[in-house]
């Protein structure tokens, strides 16, 4: 009850609206993300949407209406079933359509169908405002290419920003757990989660996806979750690289160490205590961005949570914040 009423005090107070920008790549399992979040909120009495941002997402596609009043033991192997999308894209722009009209390949013709998702925000605005109060759930395309190398998904954010009077968004970023078992595609996964925070400007918590099909890990599961020291990926490697391609991985791990700013959580759909702690964790990412209303929310004593050892929190305020006095102190 106490997530509830906090949520719902935060939404009167604030007058804006909330939300999470679930993105990932394909087959990452956003969308039964946003339906084992969907059902979670649910039970816990939030008011909640989807909102489908993927014109070739066919899963919220003739689906039939379905009640949201279901409670922590839907959240099984079984119960997590496609809900309704409050608001489907699709309505504006298909996938299929474009590439039947312009002749473009599929990532040609999604990259089409988003600009024009973008110059029409403004009906994507009139399809959200009803939804005032809810919880919204933004389930995006799984093309890598439109987070880390385009502008429109961010200038997407912005104008809804805009124009519906504020939406603060937290980013759920999901990466397959099939990537714990490959050092080099675990590396590929990391870097894309580091250029996604760094292009979307938003908060960001990065989930390994489909944890309940992990048996065992070569390195232990805290190793990938604070993603430090990932050269030890490229030096235990399968022999498989040329010396070009190790060298091409080392330059990515020593980025990714420089930056000191990815982690990830483990998560699965099927448990019903990874969903609820996830749910916790974006509202703490959001809870910065409300003003002088972070002392509404009130969290239990052990919640999860999601800092870096206190060895690399000094490192990163050293790196950060000390070394930039000195220079300006002291300039060479």
């Amino acid at each position: 009850d106490f997530i509830r009423a906090d949520f719902l005090l935060l939404l009167n107070c604030q007058a804006m609206f909330f939300g999470q920008v679930v993105t990932g790549a394909a087959g990452a399992g956003k969308s039964t993300y946003c339906d084992a979040m969907q059902q979670m909120l649910s039970a816990v009495k939030r008011p909640v949407s989807v909102i489908n941002l993927d014109p070739a997402c066919e899963r919220y596609h003739d689906q039939p209406e379905s009640s949201n009043s279901q409670n922590d033991a839907a959240l099984g192997p079984k119960g997590i079933a496609p809900n309704p999308a409050a608001v489907d894209i699709q309505e504006l722009v298909e996938l299929k359509k474009v590439m039947e009209t312009t002749n473009l390949g599929p990532n040609g013709g999604l990259m089409y169908a988003m600009e024009y998702v973008l110059e029409n925000v403004d009906w994507l605005v009139e399809k959200i405002m009803p939804l005032e109060g809810h919880f919204l759930l933004f389930d995006c395309p799984g093309q890598i290419e439109l987070f880390v190398a385009s502008n429109v998904i961010r200038q997407i954010f912005k104008k809804l920003d805009e124009m519906l009077g504020g939406l603060r968004a937290c980013v759920v970023h999901l990466v397959d757990s099939t990537s714990l078992s490959d050092g080099p595609m675990f590396i590929s996964s990391t870097l894309t989660s580091l250029s996604a925070m760094i292009h979307l400007e938003l908060p960001q918590i990065n989930l390994i996806s489909k944890m309940d099909n992990v048996r065992d890990t070569q390195f232990g599961l805290s190793f990938y979750t604070q993603a430090q020291d990932l050269q030890a990926l490229v030096k235990r490697g399968n022999g498989i690289l040329s010396k070009r391609q190790e060298q091409v991985l080392a330059g990515f791990a020593e980025v990714i160490d420089d930056y000191c700013l990815v982690g990830f959580t483990p998560f699965s759909v099927n448990e019903p205590k990874s969903v609820l702690a996830t749910l916790l964790l974006c509202d703490k990412a959001l809870a910065p961005c409300l003003s002088n209303s972070v002392s509404l929310i009130r969290f239990p004593a052990r919640a999860p949570t999601f800092a870096l050892p206190p060895s690399q929190a000094i490192r990163q305020v050293l790196r950060w914040k000390l070394l930039p006095l000195l220079f300006r102190w002291f300039p060479p």
